[in-house]
């Protein structure tokens, strides 16, 4: 059997590695026997065979070729922010008129008349997607489009991303979570989720850049309160995607910084370290679940209505700050709150989220022998 593993993978992002070695796992032990390849955008060296310990081919965008199933592998990589201009707008009203799913016919007539076919699959199955919002003149829906209906099984993470799919007239999704909640398939061993001791309490800061839909550089109001922040807590910042997050590696630079570099920094090296953490403050979605797996509660910075969500799958373990309203006084309350949290509330978040996501991928194995 011929199994492609697909999601933003090979960029070196911190949460989408977990992504991807927790989707290798359950391929490997749902067919141990296949021949697996994956598919990444940016290879870098082989720090993916690094990343799940075992040698695997790679795919890169462009290949063709037909496989027995194609898996998307978690992340939110079905979503567009962008303006695009009038005419992307009118393409896209004219083919919400004729409908989707009549769109998706004649983009695949069109590209097999011109031998443009994109990488196929009998089977091609979605576990923990997050599906966000298209702007009206979005070019990445019309090339989403064709894959979004093309799953014999689609697990999405979250409520809003029912929600998103539905705008798109595409209402056969199972609602599941998050695959990072699959703690067995990259969480180390030798990780110790319990309370710690610290002479200072240990406040990690996982951000990224932002500034979409929005006036407020939501990063220079937070670098003006880390020199506070530091002299209170022991503060780390943790930078989870190097390649993208150009401002706050700016900032990094005068406080202990963690880059997750993966041909520099081991994965349960970089593990231990936010593990070791005693509350994070975040605006990575995967920063509040891996911390949360971690045993680590998380102040979520309300920059895009994915944080929401991600407060609303673990309301035990997170608590929401708007970005447009950072105060320090305010950050410091919701910090102390957040430390204060029990390692019984974040359990059972985890648990839930864990319970959600197993049995859903269980169900599209299952139903797609």
């Amino acid at each position: 059997m011929r199994i492609l593993l697909t999601g933003y993978y090979g960029k070196a992002n911190f949460g989408d590695d977990v992504l991807l070695k927790v989707t290798y796992g359950l391929v490997r032990k749902w067919r141990p026997e296949a021949d697996v390849s994956i598919l990444c955008d940016q290879y870098i060296d082989d720090y993916v065979s690094k990343l799940i310990n075992e040698e695997v081919s790679i795919i890169v965008p462009g290949d063709k070729g037909h496989y027995d199933v194609i898996i998307h592998g978690g992340g939110g990589t079905f979503f567009d922010f962008g303006n695009y201009g009038i005419l992307n707008h009118i393409i896209n009203q004219l083919i919400k008129t004729i409908g989707f799913k009549k769109y998706v016919t004649l983009d695949r007539f069109v590209r097999k008349l011109f031998n443009k076919q994109r990488l196929s699959a009998d089977k091609r199955l979605g576990w923990g997607i997050g599906v966000g919002a298209y702007t009206s003149s979005s070019v990445k829906l019309r090339q989403n489009l064709p894959i979004l209906l093309d799953f014999d099984a689609l697990i999405v993470r979250d409520s809003l991303s029912i929600e998103n799919l539905q705008s798109l007239n595409i209402d056969n999704a199972i609602l599941g979570s998050d695959l990072a909640f699959l703690e067995n398939l990259w969480v180390p061993s030798s990780i110790n989720k319990d309370k710690k001791l610290h002479n200072k309490q240990r406040l990690g800061i996982v951000l990224r850049d932002w500034m979409i839909g929005s006036s407020t550089n939501y990063l220079e109001l937070l670098a003006k309160m880390f020199p506070s922040l530091n002299e209170r807590y022991e503060m780390s910042i943790f930078v989870f995607d190097k390649r993208v997050d150009k401002q706050l590696l700016e900032i990094a630079q005068k406080y202990k910084t963690y880059i997750w570099d993966p041909l520099e920094i081991g994965f349960d090296k970089y593990c231990k370290v936010l593990a070791q953490q005693d509350v994070l403050v975040s605006s990575r979605a995967h920063g509040a679940m891996c911390g949360a797996v971690l045993g680590v509660p998380t102040v979520l910075i309300d920059i895009e209505p994915k944080l929401r969500t991600i407060h609303e799958m673990l309301p035990n373990s997170t608590v929401l700050i708007d970005s447009k309203r950072l105060i320090l006084e305010n950050l410091i309350e919701k910090i102390e709150e957040m430390l204060r949290c029990e390692r019984a509330a974040i359990v059972i978040d985890v648990a839930r989220n864990k319970t959600l996501i197993q049995e859903a991928v269980k169900l599209t194995l299952v139903n797609n022998e």
